[in-house]
């Protein structure tokens, strides 16, 4: 457990016990009563040393490890879109499988990517506020993310609910957006699911628990297809099975989350807290003016991934579209491994920047770079050797397998490593506050450059499938290139002054309110009290 001495900027006590005897007496003390951490003496990644060719190494050896936790979480999200495409197969119509994926595209663009570019946000704040050891702020925000959230839900809902009339309007065909609009319908559910779950990773996360998250993820997966089973094919709702499917996963992995926390009595000080209804709709606009930045990070590169898929859709061929779509229900298999090396990144990066080491944070962020260029290389040669297996398993017919190896080789060759080093240098910036910057790149180049390149790519030049997935290559290229500038530029001292400054100031922003509701208990007591009783006191 980490020292609970640590000094702020003001050179006041870090935790959550306020000095005052008032206070004192009426608001629980919050000590730090979070889950047992490994002993960072112990971690080589974490040492203040200087980087040599003898310890790095053994450094990038030892985060790998640390990350495959992180990795095997997401490898579950690889088998689950496995098994979605699996049985989806047994329907046997290419414009099933088509209608499938540009349902999960649908569901992905309107819905979950805000969802959890919002939990994104959530996680760096909880990370930071647990780096400060304020617990009482990690409880307002955990509570405020979810009703947040579940605002968003609503709104989703509406959307998902007119999946056909919108698709048409973008010239797609009408089977395609009738069967799209069934697996719609069927997913709505899964939303509001979808609020509690992530939520409560990111609490995990942000305290480096990894290993309950990973449990839950796999049981849950293990146990998917047996719900696809059930409503796909034994009820024969088809699609809209796997919709119903998805709602009984997501929901039974909050409630496997909140069996742990009960069981090993994890995070006490802000788990065992009622909800604040006031508190969880209040203070909104800070928190989405830091969770919009960071969450776009993720929101405007997977929005963009999404679009992609609605663009080849466009292009009114089944074929092409059920291989473009299969194969991108596997890239998870090679995403997975960045994303789980980037969770392990920001979460102790987070961490560090929030206890003020800036020696740490400058040798942690190079050694995550090199750590991403190995797994890169590594993927690469996996990628290749399983190729001959994804396709055999994916392909319906000559034609959807000519489209999908094309994709699978695109993706290898042209876009891997910009992909990779993306989604670990973006984190980096998250972790120093330059989410403003890296959203701002996001968007110049994802949209500004990326969107009329894929148009010019696809339809003028005439390169179809081809074009979408060059002007993608070269847009997470130019990202990468230009946050790793900008990472070189980092003034590390300002970085953390200025982390440090927003926690201390949202603290004492709850601190002031806590001060006004205590003082208006005791005016109302005083109040209220007959006058003996007052005597009495």
């Amino acid at each position: 457990m980490q020292e609970s001495s640590q000094q702020n900027l003001n050179g006041q006590n870090s935790s959550d016990k306020i000095n005052e005897p008032l206070l004192n007496k009426q608001i629980p003390v919050h000590e730090s009563e979070a889950p047992p951490k490994k002993d960072k003496n112990k971690i080589t990644f974490l040492q203040e040393n200087e980087l040599t060719r003898e310890n790095v190494p053994r450094q990038i050896y030892d985060l790998i490890v640390e990350s495959i936790p992180n990795v095997a979480t997401n490898l579950g999200i690889f088998y689950y879109n496995f098994i979605n495409m699996f049985f989806v197969r047994q329907i046997g119509s290419t414009q099933a499988i088509a209608s499938f994926g540009m349902g999960v595209t649908w569901f992905n663009s309107t819905t979950l990517c805000v969802l959890v570019s919002i939990g994104s946000g959530l996680f760096i704040q909880l990370a930071q506020a647990y780096g400060a050891k304020n617990f009482k702020l990690m409880t307002e925000l955990y509570q405020r993310c979810q009703a947040i959230n579940m605002a968003i839900g609503i709104i989703s809902g509406i959307l998902l609910y007119n999946t056909k009339n919108v698709l048409i309007a973008l010239g797609i065909n009408e089977e395609i957006s009738s069967l799209t609009e069934e697996f719609s319908l069927s997913c709505i559910p899964s939303i509001f699911a979808t609020v509690f779950y992530d939520t409560t990773k990111q609490l995990f996360f942000s305290q480096n628990v990894f290993d309950i998250p990973m449990k839950v993820q796999l049981i849950v997966y293990f146990i998917h297809p047996f719900w696809c089973f059930i409503f796909s094919i034994m009820f024969e709702f088809g699609i809209s099975g796997m919709g119903i499917a998805r709602t009984v996963s997501e929901l039974s992995g909050y409630l496997l989350l909140c069996f742990f926390i009960k069981k090993r009595h994890l995070f006490v000080e802000i788990w065992n807290q009622p909800y604040n209804f006031q508190s969880m709709f209040q203070e909104w606009i800070p928190f989405l003016k830091i969770s919009i930045p960071v969450g776009s990070l993720v929101f405007l590169e997977w929005i963009f991934f999404e679009l992609q898929t609605i663009i080849v859709a466009m292009l009114d061929d089944a074929n092409i579209l059920a291989g473009q779509t299969s194969f991108t229900s596997i890239i998870m298999f090679f995403y997975m491994v960045p994303l789980g090396l980037s969770y392990t990144t920001n979460s102790y990066l987070g961490n560090a920047v929030g206890e003020g080491k800036k020696r740490q944070c400058q040798n942690f962020s190079k050694i995550s770079m090199m750590t991403c260029f190995v797994e890169f290389v590594i993927m690469l040669f996996v990628g290749i050797l399983l190729k001959g297996f994804f396709t055999g398993i994916f392909s319906t017919g000559p034609e959807m397998e000519h489209y999908f190896t094309y994709a699978y080789d695109m993706y290898l060759y042209t876009f891997l490593l910009g992909d990779y080093y993306q989604v670990i240098l973006n984190g980096i910036l998250r972790c120093c506050d330059l989410q403003n910057y890296a959203a701002y790149s996001y968007f110049f180049v994802y949209y500004f450059v990326g969107l009329p390149l894929t148009y010019f790519f696809t339809f003028p030049c005439g390169l179809g499938l081809g074009g979408v997935w060059l002007s993608q290559s070269f847009s997470a290229t130019a990202v990468s290139i230009i946050f790793y500038l900008r990472i070189l530029k980092i003034d590390w001292d300002q970085s953390i002054q200025q982390v440090q400054k927003r926690v201390q100031f949202e603290k004492l922003n709850i601190q002031d309110v806590e001060m006004k509701q205590i003082l208006q208990n005791e005016i109302s007591i005083d109040l209220l009290t007959p006058p003996q009783m007052l005597q009495e006191k």
